[in-house]
């Protein structure tokens, strides 16, 4: 019977020292040693694979777009500012104030003649109603830090003994009214440029000013 023969190859086999299934242990180590070949080949294969980059590159690439990006935002943001102070002026019948773009900031350029005497740094009662308002104004529409700077001219050395110490007096005053009227002090910096950047070089009126400075907030220094 076939039962018979399959018992009698088997005997035939056990006598012979085969193994009838030992071909079962050789198929499963060429399965494992299959797996871990692909295994390996897919840890080695990167699916996004980068061309090595010079450091010293000129090309630009993803980082060096960036301080590009900052500049359009930052203009973008100068010139949204720009327009509402615009408006402001214009609604308080405010004059003689420039706005002007920099790589610092948005600059708030008040003439001297609108904020202080002839020669000193105490604010008058119209320097008190423009800049009353005007810090009102920035309190509810900015928190950029603000750089106060003071500037005169050279035609003043004759005037006053310390052009330098005026600027930074007259800058200081307009910090200290911005302070009393709740512009928070860690927001605020202050300084006195003397006649060191005039913008006219015979005495003018331009040259003595008080600039507001609202920082670029990627370039905040004090």
């Amino acid at each position: 019977s076939t039962a018979q023969k399959k018992s009698v190859r088997k005997k035939k086999s056990e006598e012979e020292g085969l193994d009838p299934n030992a071909w079962m242990v050789t198929f499963s180590d060429l399965i494992t040693l299959m797996m871990t070949f692909f295994v390996l080949l897919f840890a080695f294969n990167d699916p996004n694979p980068k061309e090595p980059q010079d450091d010293h590159s000129d090309t630009p690439g993803l980082f060096a777009s960036a301080p590009v990006t900052f500049q359009m935002q930052e203009h973008q943001a100068q010139t949204r500012i720009r327009k509402n102070l615009e408006i402001f002026l214009a609604k308080q019948a405010i004059q003689k104030i420039q706005l002007e773009h920099s790589d610092q900031g948005l600059i708030i350029k008040l003439p001297a003649e609108i904020l202080f005497a002839k020669k000193q740094a105490t604010l008058t009662s119209k320097a008190i109603q423009v800049l009353k308002p005007l810090v009102a104004h920035l309190q509810k529409t900015t928190k950029r830090h603000v750089r106060i700077e003071g500037h005169t001219d050279s035609a003043q050395f004759e005037e006053v003994p310390d052009v330098w110490l005026l600027s930074l007096q007259r800058a200081r005053a307009v910090l200290k009214f911005f302070v009393q009227h709740k512009m928070p002090a860690k927001r605020l910096s202050l300084v006195g440029k003397g006649d060191s950047e005039t913008q006219v070089n015979t005495a003018h009126e331009t040259n003595r000013r008080v600039e507001i400075i609202l920082l670029d907030p990627t370039k905040t220094n004090f």
